[in-house]
């Protein structure tokens, strides 16, 4: 079909009867003929507009660029569909369970391919939860961490300007801006500047006392193992900001 009243692009939708249900066909032909736009460059065009749940941060339609992945999610019994001059299909429906595997895991052997999707989706987890869960011990539920750690905890944050919760925002906020820069810097300065950044930016609020050297490591760990499943970045941020703010208050 043709989508786009000035560009007039090629959008093809691709199944494989017998395999596919007819009321998925039906549905995206039905979401595709109703679109009411001027212009088609790219499949993320497609996307915005035909998704479900247009304000959830979770993927809810699947890309790729492989033709592989492309060929398997059709003999799965899903729907493809390829927009002229984009290398990225989309492909319906998507499973919130395929946000932690990857492309390579069908070309290894299944023993390491389930231990790297059990990590993948504990550091998702950890992502999300370690900020919150560190803001909660430190200020509602000390007696549940270990008298030990609690007493170099402590120690640490001893002279810090800023409560446990605003000081866990701050560094967040820092991380999002160092991740940002870096992927916006072209070549590999941007991984320098990110890598550096973050490790003179670290030390140097330790040492004037800005902040606390845990709080610098749960921020770290949980911008490191967000990385673990890329698909999800965008509802790691936002859960990652709202578990703060519950456990904060």
């Amino acid at each position: 079909m043709r989508v786009g009243s000035r560009t007039n692009t090629n959008v093809c939708l691709c199944y494989i009867a017998g395999l596919c249900e007819n009321s998925l066909v039906e549905r995206l032909e039905t979401r595709l003929t109703a679109l009411d736009i001027d212009s088609v460059l790219d499949s993320n065009y497609l996307a915005e507009r035909i998704r479900d749940h247009r304000w959830s941060p979770f993927p809810t339609l699947g890309t790729t660029e492989r033709p592989d992945v492309a060929a398997s999610r059709m003999l799965e019994g899903r729907c493809v569909i390829v927009v002229d001059g984009s290398p990225v299909a989309l492909t319906a429906p998507f499973l919130f369970q395929e946000c932690f595997q990857s492309n390579d895991d069908y070309y290894i052997s299944f023993l390491r391919t389930n231990v790297s999707r059990v990590l993948r989706t504990l550091g998702f987890l950890c992502s999300v939860t370690i900020p919150a869960v560190y803001t909660a011990l430190l200020l509602y539920h000390r007696e549940l961490v270990p008298a030990r750690l609690l007493f170099a905890v402590t120690a640490a944050q001893r002279g810090v300007p800023l409560p446990v919760g605003w000081e866990v925002l701050l560094l967040l906020i820092v991380l999002e801006v160092l991740r940002e820069a870096g992927a916006r810097t072209p070549g590999a300065m941007g991984q320098t500047m990110s890598i550096v950044g973050g490790l003179v930016l670290g030390q140097a609020a330790v040492s004037a006392r800005f902040s606390a050297a845990p709080t610098v490591i749960v921020v770290a760990v949980a911008g490191v193992t967000g990385l673990m499943a890329p698909r999800l970045q965008t509802a790691a941020l936002w859960l990652r900001f709202a578990l703060l703010g519950a456990a904060a208050a």
